[in-house]
């Protein structure tokens, strides 16, 4: 499948009440903070890892790829994979509203903590649970 390089136009944005040049600066800085966590994993990478790059759950940055952060050694973190079904809800479909979650504070946790440097530190189920809280409220 061929993912999409520029995931909205500026008149799409436009229809959704967005500056395209402000929000290209949201996904650049996105596209940034994924780069200093080991970057992205291609199409082909993925499926060199025997990972469908469909797999639901899975992040997608379009034009990127998958943030790596979301693997281990094993494959696709069945955390992330989780916690990312929890925030790509139907209300909130868009990959950059889920990347964001990951790698900026988040409200809910301790002031300048990012979800994803609690991949490992704490419980799985917390990390699901506090996804699912930020997304039902």
């Amino acid at each position: 499948m061929a993912r999409q390089m520029d995931p909205f136009t500026d008149n799409e944005l436009r229809t959704q009440d967005r500056d395209p040049a402000e929000w290209r600066k949201v996904v650049a800085h996105l596209v940034d903070l994924v780069e200093k966590r080991g970057g992205f994993l291609g199409e082909l990478a993925l499926r060199g890892r025997g990972i469908d790059p469909d797999t639901y759950g899975l992040l997608w940055i379009p034009g990127h790829g998958a943030p790596a952060f979301q693997f281990d050694e094993n494959g696709l973190r069945a955390v992330v994979q989780q916690a990312n079904q929890c925030l790509a809800s139907p209300n909130n479909p868009e990959p950059y509203s889920v990347a964001k979650w990951w790698l900026l504070p988040n409200v809910w946790l301790q002031k300048n903590v990012v979800p994803v440097n609690l991949i490992g530190r704490v419980p799985d189920d917390t990390l699901v649970q506090l996804a699912y809280f930020t997304a039902n409220n």
